[in-house]
C-alpha cells in the first residue's frame, strides 16, 4: 500500500467563552447615585470585543445596568457602566480578566429596590465563539467587618494535631479549604510550608465560622508560627483586611511587626549557581543547567550544617560543615547533585545543629521536568503517523473504534492505543469524523496537538481464478483500491454474490454459498449448493458493487 501523506489539520476551538469567577469592590457613600462599584470578571479563556479607539471596551455594546429584575423599563436611570478594560499584572493585560467601573449607584434599602443585575454580552475568544447572555447581581450594601479571633485553639498528640481557627462570619468554603491560605513557619523568616506541605486536611465545622486544620505528627515538627492569608473571605466575598499570624506556643495573635524582622531572626537562603533563589521551589526543563546550589547561614556563627538530599522521596545522603561565620555561604550543598538528564525530583534539606538540638531547617525543592510532547499511537501492531493517513483493514467501522479518551482512561483491549513518550505527560484525545486528535502536555506544560487520518480498505479489483463445475468451486482474487499487490483479508459469505448462467450472460440464477475458504495465497475459494455446467456456463462473483466478469466453467 503506497503511502498518502496530507498536511496536518487545524483542530479548531469551538467551546463559547464562560465566567468562571466574579468579585466587587463596593464604593458606598449616602445619597442616591453617590455610590460606586468595580466589578471583576474572569473567563475561562482570553476574550476580545467592540474596542473604543483608548483600548477600552465599548460599555455600551457589552453591558446593561438593570434594577431588580431584567426589564427594558427597568434599566437603571442614574447607574452606569462608565468604564471596562483589561486587567493587568507586571505591565501586561490579562485577555481573561476585564475590571468594570459604574458608578451612579445607590445603597439598597430594605425593599431591595436597588438590586442591580450587570447584563453581560458580546465577548467573544479568538476563535471568534461568542460567549453566551450572562448576568452578575449585586448590590451596594455597607461592608460587614470580617476578622479572625485573637485565639486559636490547639489539641492532639504526637500523632495528630488539630488547629481551629474562629472567624465573626461564616467563611467562603473555597477559599477556605484552599491549602495554600495557611503557612507555616519555625522561625520568623523561615521558609513557608502550607497544609500539602504538611499532609494535613482542612475542615469547616457546622457552624461555617470555623476551621479546623488536621496535621500528623505535627507537634515535634518544629513550628513556631501559623500565618492566615487575607485570601480567605466570608460567604459574601467579604476579605481579611490583612493576613493574621498566630504564635503557636501560645495560640495568641501576634502582630506581624514582630514576626518579620530579619535583623533579630535567622534565616536560611539559597543561591542557584551566582542567582539568588527567591521560592520555595526551583522548577528547570530537563537539559538545562542548574545549579551548583549553595546555601547561606544567617546568624548562626560556631553552629554545624546538615545537608540531607531526597531524589522522588528516597534518601540520598548527608553532607556536614562547621559555619564559619555570621552570614555564612555554605558548601555543603554543592555536594548534591542535581541530574538534568532525566525527570526527577529533589529535596536538599538543610538544618542548624546546636550540638545535636536542630535550632534552625529549611527545605527547597527542585524539580526537573521533562519537555517530551509526543505520542506513540497505534492501530493493533500499526503506527499512526501525525498528518498521514492510514488504511485501516476492510470492514473497519471508524465510528466505533475505541480509545482512552486520556492517560487516566483505562479500557481493556482498545482498538488504539495511545502512549505518552515522556514522563508524567499528560494527553487528551477525541474522534470527529475520520480524523483522531491527539493532544499531550509534556511535564513540564508544553502541549502539541497532532491529527490522525483514519481511512477504511475499499474494493479494487476482483478477478476470476477459476470455476470448476465438478465441484461446484469458484477461486477468485479480491484487491484494495490503493495498489494490485493489496490483498483484501477477513471476507465473509456475506460479502459476495455469486450468480450464473449461460457463459454469455451468467445472470440468471443466484447461487448460495456453501462455504468460504481464504487462502494463504490471498484469494478465496468458494464453494457454493447449486450446479453449474463446465464450458456451457459462465459465473460472475461480486463484492461491494465490483465484479469479476464472467468466469467460463470448467
Amino acid at each position: 500500500m503506497e503511502k498518502v501523506t496530507i498536511e496536518a489539520r487545524e483542530v479548531k476551538d469551538d467551546i463559547e467563552p464562560e465566567i468562571i469567577d466574579t468579585s466587587i469592590v463596593r464604593d458606598v457613600k449616602d445619597g442616591e447615585g453617590k455610590s460606586s462599584a468595580t466589578i471583576t470578571l474572569e473567563f475561562d479563556k482570553p476574550v476580545t470585543g467592540f474596542f473604543n479607539k483608548d483600548g477600552s471596551f465599548d460599555v455600551d455594546k457589552h453591558f446593561t445596568l438593570y434594577e431588580r429584575e431584567v426589564l427594558k423599563g427597568n434599566i437603571s436611570v442614574l447607574g452606569k457602566v462608565v468604564s471596562a478594560k483589561y486587567d493587568t499584572e507586571d505591565g501586561k493585560e490579562l485577555h481573561d480578566v476585564i475590571v468594570v467601573e459604574l458608578e451612579g449607584l445607590t445603597l439598597n434599602n430594605k425593599d431591595k429596590d436597588f438590586d442591580y443585575i450587570l447584563e453581560i454580552v458580546n465577548f467573544e475568544d479568538y476563535s471568534r465563539n461568542r460567549m453566551y447572555r450572562d448576568y452578575y447581581e449585586f448590590d451596594i450594601k455597607k461592608a460587614a467587618v470580617f476578622k479572625a479571633d485573637d485565639t486559636i485553639r490547639i489539641s492532639g498528640n504526637k500523632d495528630e494535631t488539630e488547629i481551629s481557627i474562629y472567624f465573626n462570619r461564616p467563611v467562603d468554603r473555597v477559599r477556605a479549604e484552599d491549602e495554600t491560605n495557611y503557612l507555616f513557619r519555625k522561625s520568623a523568616t523561615g521558609k513557608p510550608s502550607d497544609i500539602s506541605d504538611l499532609d494535613g486536611q482542612i475542615i469547616v465545622e457546622r457552624d461555617g465560622k470555623t476551621v479546623t486544620l488536621v496535621l500528623p505528627e505535627f507537634e515535634d515538627a518544629g513550628y513556631k508560627y501559623l500565618e492566615v492569608l487575607a485570601a480567605i473571605r466570608d460567604k459574601d466575598g467579604v476579605k481579611l483586611a490583612d493576613s493574621v499570624i498566630y504564635n503557636l506556643e501560645t495560640g495568641k495573635m501576634v502582630e506581624k511587626e514582630v514576626v518579620v524582622d530579619p535583623e533579630k531572626d535567622p534565616a536560611i537562603t539559597y543561591i542557584n549557581n551566582t542567582t539568588a533563589i527567591k521560592e520555595d521551589t526551583v522548577t528547570v526543563n530537563k537539559g538545562v543547567a542548574v545549579g551548583p546550589i549553595k546555601a547561606k547561614i544567617k546568624g548562626y556563627n560556631g553552629k554545624q550544617l546538615v545537608v540531607e538530599t531526597y531524589k522522588d522521596g528516597a534518601f540520598v545522603g548527608t553532607t556536614t560543615e562547621p559555619i564559619a561565620s555570621d552570614d555564612f555561604t555554605g558548601t555543603a550543598t554543592t555536594n548534591v547533585t542535581i541530574t538534568n538528564t532525566a525527570s526527577a525530583k529533589y529535596e536538599i534539606v538543610v538544618k542548624v545543629l546546636d550540638g545535636t538540638k536542630v535550632v534552625e531547617t529549611s527545605t527547597l525543592k527542585v524539580n526537573v521536568l521533562d519537555t517530551v510532547s509526543t505520542a506513540t499511537v497505534k492501530f493493533g501492531a500499526t503506527s499512526l503517523t501525525a498528518g498521514s493517513t492510514t488504511v485501516l483493514p476492510y470492514g473497519t467501522k471508524v465510528s466505533e473504534l475505541t480509545f482512552p479518551a486520556n492517560e487516566e482512561d483505562t479500557i481493556a483491549t482498545p482498538d488504539i492505543t495511545i502512549v505518552p513518550d515522556g514522563t508524567n505527560a499528560k494527553f487528551t484525545a477525541e474522534l470527529n469524523g475520520s480524523v483522531l486528535t491527539v493532544a499531550v502536555t509534556a511535564e513540564n506544560g508544553d502541549k502539541v496537538t497532532y491529527s490522525y487520518i483514519l481511512d477504511v480498505q475499499k474494493v479494487g479489483t476482483v478477478s476470476g481464478t477459476s470455476a470448476t463445475a465438478a465441484t461446484k468451486t469458484i477461486v477468485v482474487d479480491v484487491k484494495d483500491n490503493t495498489s494490485s499487490t493489496n490483498a483484501i483479508v477477513g471476507l465473509k459469505a456475506a460479502d459476495f454474490t455469486i450468480t450464473s448462467g449461460p457463459v454469455a450472460t451468467a445472470t440468471e440464477n443466484v447461487l448460495t454459498i456453501n462455504t468460504v475458504t481464504e487462502n494463504p495465497n490471498g484469494t478465496y475459494t468458494i464453494v457454493v449448493n447449486e450446479a453449474f455446467t463446465a464450458t456451457t456456463d459462465g459465473v460472475i462473483v461480486t463484492v461491494d458493487g465490483v465484479s469479476t466478469g464472467i468466469i467460463t466453467a470448467n
